[in-house]
């Protein structure tokens, strides 16, 4: 039966050290690449909201907020979208149709009321 030694003992925990560190940095590497990802996506939605466009400094600050503040970004930028215009202008034919809809008694009424 051979006996382990010391060094061959301390040669596998460097080793196994180094191989550990290298897997949390492989792993470490693919979620930083994976949030870049999902703040370019926010980016781009905040951009496609706002016509601004978003530079990469500002998508790297994106990815490094917390979870809930992305949450609110991207809930922002998702229903900014699909805000109607209010106070746009009036079109003539929205006002022809509305005066021709009514009977004329109830065009003399109105008058005589705003009069």
């Amino acid at each position: 039966m051979s006996a382990i030694t010391n060094e061959q003992v301390a040669e596998l925990l460097e080793k196994s050290a180094a191989y550990i560190e290298n897997l949390v940095a492989t792993q470490a590497q693919s979620a930083q690449e994976e949030r870049i990802k999902e703040a370019s996506d926010l980016a781009q939605q905040i951009s496609d909201a706002t016509g601004d466009e978003i530079d990469s400094d500002t998508v790297a600050k994106i990815a490094e907020v917390a979870p809930e503040v992305s949450d609110i970004l991207r809930k922002f930028a998702g229903t900014s979208s699909q805000v109607d215009s209010l106070g746009g202008p009036e079109t003539d034919s929205d006002n022809v149709k509305v005066a021709h809809s009514m009977s004329s008694a109830d065009r003399s009424f109105l008058g005589w009321l705003t009069s």
